[in-house]
């Protein structure tokens, strides 16, 4: 399948963020310390049960969505609904996309440790679901919408951000 190249000016400012694993959650107190109980003799912090997802810090990127599937991809990917997938079509090696990865194309980044530089995985717009990576030119992704209302933010303006990690307000390092 062969694609035309997108010029500058139709493509959007991104961001993604991969899995990098999962976290459990402790129970803590009114002053934000994890709860121990004694089992034992020994110090067991108390587990709320919930595990959370955890996401690396998110990196910009510059590209454009097809908000729609035709017949043929719809087929190509085995999907049977595809009002709520789209594709993400980039130059060969261009993204290193995995299966769970996360996008945000107009929702605000929020972040559930921001000076850790780990966003909250429920305010991105896309999860990556699939990925074609057999075309010599080209890696083919599709990606599940994960709201069904797109809002307007505004994004990322300045192209020397493209592939650089964002950087949190609390990031006191330096270059």
């Amino acid at each position: 399948m062969h694609r035309m190249r997108l010029p500058k000016r139709d493509k959007q400012n991104m961001y993604y963020s991969n899995f990098v694993g999962t976290q459990k959650e402790y129970q803590t107190d009114a002053e934000g310390n994890i709860v121990y109980v004694d089992i034992d003799g020994v110090q067991t912090p108390i587990e709320t049960g919930i595990v959370s997802e955890i996401y690396d810090t998110p990196v910009a990127f510059r590209s454009s969505i097809s908000s729609s599937l035709n017949e043929m991809h719809i087929k190509s990917w085995g999907v049977d609904q595809s009002s709520i997938y789209s594709e993400l079509c980039v130059p060969k090696g261009y993204l290193p996309l995995k299966i769970g990865a996360i996008i945000w194309r107009t929702s605000e980044i929020e972040w559930d440790d921001e000076q850790q530089g780990i966003p909250k995985a429920s305010s991105s717009d896309y999860t990556v679901c699939g990925l074609m990576d057999e075309g010599l030119t080209e890696d083919l992704f599709l990606l599940k919408r994960n709201s069904s209302e797109e809002e307007e933010s505004p994004g990322v303006d300045d192209e020397e951000t493209e592939n650089q990690p964002i950087q949190s307000d609390n990031d006191t390092t330096s270059d």
